[in-house]
């Protein structure tokens, strides 16, 4: 069932030598998809089917998460709601701390807050990696309300506390530290240091958190407000960083780069991200889309951000699927309906019961799928035809993986094969097509 599922690959790993925080040079992460043969949550008893039902309902939670932040804002002590349970589709191996405390955080581009389980916990959700202990930590530091990472959060004790609500009514909360954190490296026995990273150290969660997993302790952001990690790390990133996802037939890693590493792009699309008070993700001016060249000449608000907080549109790892505002959605699949037409495809229901709005009975070999382009601002960008379709093997058909919602997701399948780099400080996107399996 499916290559879009074993195509995302993604854990972090460094690559070079011990650095301090603010230090110059480079730093380069693996990532690994939460279902590859690389990750702590591999099952080979795990089903295909049941790869994709859950997959899916991350994308949904996730199109819902970023849809309500637009709508209503931050909610829960100057810090948004992130994510529902099952946060993302991938993570980060790392330690904590001196000596090394070994977790996964889930990894998000939606998000700036960075926080772990931490010991002793007075109410946690079941995960397989030791419990943090910040206190048995020689590299640990309490941060003191004055602290400029403490602004907005309540002080209690002389420390900041913060409690976040999610969408599905699960919380955590504790109160803010600093520490080490060391990632593996892929070379030699070298690992990659960064000094007093600023987080979350949870005492309580729901323990229905996490249902379908136990690997995971917590949350990486690389969000844009000062707390994410990618912020934190200061001229050292530089408030850049690049991803380039490997596509299915690979089992190379994909990688994540920071700073002066993220720069080498060649036959590069450059696009302004656009800044929202509301939401810490990378938001795009979306002006149109097209079909094999055909520009469909949406009305030129499809895409904004309405004042009832609908519209926008983010780029996004978290999300598995693709997700499109109704009008935009209803036009691209008339326009698609023409193409399937003409190559004499049957249409069918949707057999996975995912509201996928255009399903076709797949013939032997066929091989026909349209091009779709996104017309942002200055730049086109064009993934590769069949990955915005999913294609199920077992039963031949072939659906289109967008679903409608109240904002438009371009999700991690899209992105496949395409180096993109973030630039905070410029405010702005370059992307260009990569073979990121020799990334």
């Amino acid at each position: 069932m499916a290559q879009m599922i074993h195509g995302f690959i993604t854990l972090f790993a460094l690559s070079l030598l011990v650095v301090a925080l603010e230090g110059e040079g480079e730093l380069t992460l693996e990532l690994v998809h939460r279902y590859s043969i690389h990750s702590p949550l591999y099952s080979p008893n795990l089903t295909t089917a049941e790869k994709f039902k859950r997959l899916v309902e991350i994308s949904n939670r996730r199109s819902l998460e970023i849809g309500s932040s637009l709508a209503n804002g931050p909610r829960v002590m100057a810090l948004r709601p992130i994510l529902a349970r099952d946060r993302s589709v991938y993570m980060v191996k790392l330690s904590i701390g001196t000596p090394p405390t070994s977790t996964n955080l889930d990894f998000d581009t939606g998000s700036s807050f960075s926080w772990t389980q931490c010991a002793p916990c007075l109410r946690c959700f079941v995960q397989t990696p030791r419990l943090y202990w910040a206190t048995q930590s020689s590299t640990y530091r309490a941060l003191p309300c004055d602290h400029p990472l403490c602004a907005g959060l309540p002080c209690i004790d002389n420390q900041c506390h913060y409690d976040l609500m999610y969408i599905d009514g699960t919380n955590t909360k504790g109160y803010l530290v600093a520490d080490r954190f060391t990632f593996p490296s892929n070379h030699g026995s070298h690992s990659e240091v960064v000094d007093d990273v600023v987080f979350g150290c949870s005492k309580e969660s729901s323990p229905n958190m996490y249902p379908y997993e136990t690997a995971v302790s917590g949350i990486i952001g690389m969000g844009t407000d000062a707390r994410s990690f990618l912020m934190q790390l200061g001229d050292r990133a530089k408030g850049r960083f690049s991803y380039c996802l490997v596509p299915p037939e690979h089992t190379a890693q994909s990688h994540l780069r920071f700073g002066t590493d993220a720069e080498h792009v060649h036959h590069a699309h450059t696009t302004p991200l656009l800044l929202h008070h509301d939401i810490d993700g990378f938001l795009l001016d979306l002006k149109d889309l097209s079909v094999n060249g055909h520009r469909l000449h949406l009305p030129s608000d499809t895409f904004k951000i309405h004042p009832d907080g609908t519209g926008g549109c983010v780029l996004d790892t978290g999300a598995w699927i693709s997700f499109m505002v109704e009008n935009a959605l209803n036009a691209l699949v008339h326009s698609l309906e023409q193409h399937f037409q003409r190559h004499h495809l049957r249409r069918v229901e949707d057999p996975h019961h995912e509201h996928f709005k255009l399903c076709y009975k797949k013939p032997s070999g066929f091989s026909s799928y349209p091009a779709v382009a996104f017309h942002f601002q200055r730049a086109v960008f064009q993934p590769k035809p069949k990955s915005l379709f999913y294609v199920d093997e077992e039963s031949d058909t072939l659906c289109l993986a967008i679903k409608e919602a109240q904002c438009t997701i371009i999700g991690s399948v899209p992105q496949q094969n395409h180096r993109m780099v973030f630039d905070v400080r410029k405010r702005q996107l370059t992307f260009a097509e990569e073979n990121c399996a020799g990334n």
